[in-house]
């Protein structure tokens, strides 16, 4: 059985065609946990009518409100498959989206897909996550995806499937940690590994009230600042795993924590620009060096 945790908060607009969505897959063996974080529009009304309906629903509403990245460590925590899947409450999977993560998850402890952008209507934006990320190839040594995932992500919450088994290790969810979806898929990574698949297996919507925000890529919007804390990541990663790291895995965490720490420290920042210098191809996924001095610009003058 493969458990499917979502979580909703004022997601009235566009929960029925989700849920919709998941009721049809192709992969019928599974139990859908829902928890809503308190939403004061129709949302949990609109929930109530389909546990009836399916018993393969279980709903539950919280008492105060958690915020996503709890409101999910909570409904993974009340799933009781070998397998797990989270779902965002606006999406729309295809009907073979748990399917295709299932053929495709292998040996490894977590797997992604890619997911094709849409507006507010659900008309198609032209591009996807794997184009906004700018990922030009994905390398099939383990290592390699490790190494990226310590620097960069391109694990999408709502694109994975992932063994239970390596909750053991990622929950509790750190306190430091912004995104879980990162934080998981660092844990699968070090343990048997993550696979990234080509093919998008769901719509992912853009509208006022995402989370993150994705647009398509700039040269200018590249040099955002990024508020997720990698330095805090990586070192809880180092904590949580230490004893157990593969051949080669820990001395990539510690260049890495050495590199983010300088980040937070220093106004220029010489070492962490030529780490990425050394390393372009493995942190960014590209083949050609295109961007490789504005890049080393952006680190060294600290615009991250």
């Amino acid at each position: 059985m493969i458990s499917i945790a979502m979580t909703t908060f004022n997601g009235e607009k566009y929960i029925q065609e989700q849920l919709e969505s998941i009721l049809r897959q192709t992969y019928s063996d599974f139990e859908l946990i829902i928890i809503d974080d308190c939403s004061y529009d129709k949302t949990y009304s609109l929930l109530k009518k389909y546990i009836n309906s399916d018993d393969r629903i279980s709903l539950y509403q919280n008492k105060v409100n958690l915020g996503f990245k709890k409101n999910f460590e909570k409904a993974i925590n009340l799933c009781k498959g070998e397998y797990i899947a989270l779902s965002d409450q606006d999406d729309i999977w295809s009907c073979d989206h748990l399917q295709y993560l299932f053929d495709n998850i292998g040996d490894k402890s977590l797997v992604c897909s890619n997911a094709d952008l849409i507006n507010n209507d659900g008309l198609s934006l032209n591009i996807s996550m794997r184009e906004i990320l700018r990922i030009e190839f994905t390398p099939n040594d383990d290592l390699r995806i490790f190494k990226h995932l310590l620097y960069e992500n391109f694990a999408q919450g709502a694109t994975m499937l992932f063994k239970k088994k390596i909750l053991d290790e990622a929950f509790p969810i750190p306190e430091t940690i912004m995104f879980h979806d990162h934080w998981l898929a660092l844990i699968a990574a070090a343990n048997e590994g993550v696979r990234l698949l080509d093919k998008s297996t769901i719509r992912y919507r853009q509208h006022e009230l995402n989370i993150t925000e994705n647009r398509k890529w700039s040269f200018l919007r590249s040099f955002r600042r990024d508020k997720s804390n990698k330095y805090h990541l990586c070192n809880e990663l180092f904590n949580r795993v230490q004893l157990k790291f593969k051949s080669g895995y820990r001395e990539e965490v510690e260049a890495a924590i050495k590199h983010h720490q300088e980040l937070s420290k220093n106004k220029y920042h010489v070492f962490a620009a030529i780490h990425v210098a050394k390393n372009y191809h493995d942190i960014y996924w590209v083949k050609s060096k295109r961007l490789l001095i504005p890049r080393f610009l952006k680190v060294l003058f600290g615009m991250i």
